[in-house]
């Protein structure tokens, strides 16, 4: 399913949680950022240093 037409000829193949699973995966990524950085917020507030950082981060985990 690399070209326009492996994908038409394959899309009735494909069940719901194909298209789910990834949107799962994603979705618990962010949950697990979120849920990593804020102990450390309680502290103090992100420089903006910090904010690229982490923003770095989760492009580089989430882009393949």
């Amino acid at each position: 399913m690399s070209s326009v037409q492996g994908m038409s000829a394959g899309i009735h193949l494909l069940v719901p949680l194909n298209f789910i699973a990834p949107f799962l995966a994603r979705a618990l990524g962010t949950f697990a950022g979120a849920f990593e950085e804020y102990p450390s917020r309680l502290q103090t507030r992100p420089t903006a240093q910090r904010v690229v950082q982490i923003n770095g981060q989760y492009m580089r985990c989430t882009t393949s």
